[in-house]
């Protein structure tokens, strides 16, 4: 290929490449109710994400998976589609799924360190114990609190299990103590299933 022709590929490459970067920089953007001229509003994207965490004895906390990840630039990490598997002492025991998840970063992380998220949209909480029974939540918005394996909502939350049935408008799941405190606005319905 003759020397002028490869020069031109290069300039239209490197222009290319300088507009791009022009356009790019002069988008304003909102993040955090603010207008940010003049910078790209996330640091890192990712497809098909699949992460496990552990605890300081070196145990699964848990496991994550999602279809996309974006960090933006507050430390802000969103996912779409995420799937968290809660462990303890080393086993499965809860199963999380919902249509996005907000990781946020803590005010003060140096007191706050726990890892914590915010589910949005279709949040779904299930697990199934050594009898096969199982149970399962499901609401609009789910705060977890990794570390110490904490759930809660405000938003109007459903528990059901094989002979209960239960709604509530708030909800604080200790899942350590395997407690659930419903906050107000309770309704029960309790059916034992008979065995043939």
């Amino acid at each position: 290929m003759p020397k002028k022709t490869l020069f031109t590929i290069s300039l239209i490459i490197c222009l290319g490449i300088f507009i791009s970067s022009f356009r790019f920089a002069s988008t304003p953007y909102e993040l955090g109710g603010q207008s940010t001229p003049d910078a790209v509003a996330y640091e890192a994207y990712a497809v098909g994400i699949n992460t496990v965490l552990y605890n300081i004895n070196g145990q699964i906390n848990y496991t994550l998976q999602a279809d996309r990840q974006t960090q933006f630039i507050d430390e802000t990490n969103l996912l779409e589609k995420p799937t968290i598997r809660l462990y303890q002492n080393g086993l499965p025991t809860w199963n999380v799924v919902a249509e996005t998840g907000t990781v946020l970063r803590p005010e003060n992380s140096e007191i706050n360190k726990s890892r914590s998220m915010v589910l949005n949209g279709n949040v779904e909480v299930y697990s199934i114990n050594e009898f096969g029974n199982r149970t399962r939540m499901t609401t609009e918005s789910l705060n977890i609190n990794f570390d110490e394996e904490q759930l809660s909502t405000q938003e109007s939350v459903q528990v059901e299990t094989q002979d209960i049935s239960q709604t509530s408008i708030g909800m604080f799941a200790d899942l350590k103590k395997d407690e659930i405190t419903f906050l107000k606005n309770i309704q029960g319905q309790y059916e034992h299933q008979k065995t043939k």
